[in-house]
Formats: structure tokens, C-alpha cells, sequence
């Protein structure tokens, strides 16, 4: 067990090496005090105004961006990238460039391994020429950036698995999906889909007294790890696990069900003989974000011949 191989970090230690302290890994008044700022980010008013503007922009280009390089799957990374980047001001980097960053950034939230590359990874998360927007802008200068950190890699990664799972979803069956969305609007197609299927598999609780679960005593101080892919439960309790609940719930739900419901709109509307679909096996997933197994869209029609959308 002293081996190099069983070297890795607690998760709360990660994140903070990664991104420094956040919204992710502290609590008490200061939790609080940051959750209000990133809820103010995608309140209402910003959702109905400039940040549904950066998002259907988004969607709009990244339909067009895949089908440019010939596979509909890389929207599922390409949308998120870039809204992010949209939203701090940085029109001049390239979403998928970026993302190969970020990817390997998530890798080590995954894994809690460092490796070689951590401190490349780590200054570029924390780059000030991220800072030129006025994102979290009443924040002072030590949590701006770290909160800023997170949100490169926490405001993308679950929305591309949840991408990935609907998009699969539909290429697995796109006349059902398409009825489904037709019956119950795309908002609750898309939960019915994430509910069955979690992008999300685990989240953490921090035991703040004494109490017991089932027959299991657990002493305060206790961090509980929950399998949210196994929960069995009704749809409506499962809902409140893919996002949080409470003061846990994330501050990025709107952002994310924004996306996730536009795309799902889109997708209802394409005919599956426009594309060849190829559906691997879904191979054993990973433990924090599920991506699915291996999956292709790719556009069998050409650009002038393709489908309205």
C-alpha cells in the first residue's frame, strides 16, 4: 500500500490544488456566500436575456460545426466549450482546443491523480486572461479566480456526458425520442432520459452530526459517498439527485437545462437517414462522469443536401 500506485488524493484535496477553494469543497457562511454569486450568474433575468442568447447562438454553431467535421457527436463537447467561453469573453479561443484542457482537468478530478501535466493544466484554468468579463466581478481577487476555475471545468464536463447520453438516446431510437419530445415537451423528455440514465454517477454528503442511515451508525465527520446510477426511486426524487438539492443544488442547473433542452429540440427534428449511426457496446462507464460508450453520428448527406433543422 505505500507504493506510488496507491498514491492519490482525497477528492476535496483535488479540487483544491486544481482550482484552489470553491463553491465545490467548502461550507458554512462562505459556501453560501459564493452559491449566491453563481446564482445571480443564471437567475432568471441573465437566463431570459444575455445568457439564452449566448446559448441558442451556441447551439445554432455547434449543429453546424458537426456537421462541418462530419460527425453530429462533437457538439456534445463543442456547445458547452463554448458557451463557457462565451460568457467570460473569449470569442478568440477555440472551443475544441480549449476543451482538450479541460478534458484533462476532469481526467483529474476523475482519478485524483495529478501526473505530469498538473501544473500546465492548473495554470491555464487560473489564467487572468479569463478574468477580462465581468463574471463574478463583485468577488474579491483571491475567490475570483478560483471560482472562475471551477466553473471551466465544473460548467462543461456533466453537461457534455448529459449531451452525450441524449444524443445516444436518439441514435439508438430517434422515432421514439422524437415522439417522446412531441408528448411531453422537451424539457421533461430530457429529464426522463437523465433520470434513467445519470451523467452524474456519484455525489458526496459531509455527515454534520451524529445519525444513522439504515442500520449503518455514522459519526459526524463522516463523508458518505452516494451511487446516484443505482438509486431506485421515482423519477421525481431522482430529478432532485442530478442536480443537487438544497444549499447543494448546482447553480448551473438553468445553464445546463438550457442547453440540454435546445439540443433536444434540434435532435427531434433530424431524420435519422441522414447519418450513419454506429452504437458500440456500453462498456463498463466511469464512476463520476458516465460518459457512454463509444458512439458515432456521422453526416451521410452533404452539406448543400442536408436537412432543414
Amino acid at each position: 500500500m505505500r507504493s506510488e500506485v496507491y498514491r492519490v488524493d482525497h477528492p476535496f484535496r483535488t479540487t483544491r490544488k486544481l482550482f484552489g477553494p470553491t463553491l465545490l469543497d467548502i461550507e458554512g457562511t462562505e459556501h453560501s456566500r459564493r452559491k449566491r454569486a453563481w446564482m445571480q450568474l443564471f437567475c432568471r433575468a441573465e437566463m431570459e436575456t444575455r445568457v439564452n442568447d449566448i446559448v441558442a447562438h451556441a447551439v445554432d454553431a455547434g449543429f453546424a460545426h458537426a456537421h462541418a467535421c462530419g460527425d453530429l457527436a462533437r457538439l456534445c463537447t463543442w456547445i458547452p466549450n463554448r458557451i463557457i467561453l462565451d460568457l467570460l469573453n473569449r470569442l478568440d479561443i477555440d472551443a475544441d482546443q480549449h476543451y482538450r484542457t479541460v478534458r484533462a482537468a476532469a481526467d483529474i478530478l476523475e482519478t485524483n491523480v495529478l501526473g505530469p501535466d498538473f501544473e500546465t493544466i492548473r495554470n491555464y484554468l487560473r489564467d487572468p486572461a479569463f478574468h477580462v468579463a465581468d463574471l463574478f466581478s463583485y468577488m474579491d481577487e483571491e475567490t475570483r479566480p478560483c471560482e472562475i476555475a471551477a466553473l471551466l471545468v465544473a460548467g462543461v464536463e456533466t453537461t457534455i456526458v448529459a449531451l452525450e447520453i441524449i444524443l445516444r438516446s436518439w441514435a439508438a431510437d430517434a422515432k421514439a425520442f422524437a415522439e417522446r419530445v412531441l408528448a411531453e415537451g422537451p424539457a421533461a423528455a430530457v429529464m426522463h432520459i437523465l433520470c434513467a440514465d445519470p451523467p452524474l454517477g456519484s455525489a458526496m454528503r459531509y455527515v454534520h452530526a451524529d445519525t444513522v442511515l439504515g442500520t449503518a451508525a455514522c459519526p459526524a465527520g463522516t463523508i458518505l459517498k452516494v451511487d446516484i446510477a443505482s438509486v431506485s426511486a421515482p423519477q421525481s426524487e431522482i430529478s432532485q439527485i442530478l442536480f443537487g438539492h438544497g444549499r447543494h443544488q448546482s447553480p448551473g442547473r438553468p445553464l445546463a437545462l438550457r442547453e440540454l433542452v435546445l439540443v433536444t429540440e434540434r435532435l427531434s427534428r433530424l431524420s435519422p437517414e441522414a447519418y450513419d449511426i454506429l452504437i458500440g457496446a456500453n462498456d463498463v462507464r466511469p464512476e463520476t462522469f458516465r460518459h457512454p460508450g463509444a458512439f458515432s453520428v456521422r453526416v451521410r448527406l452533404k452539406e448543400a443536401e442536408m436537412p432543414s433543422v
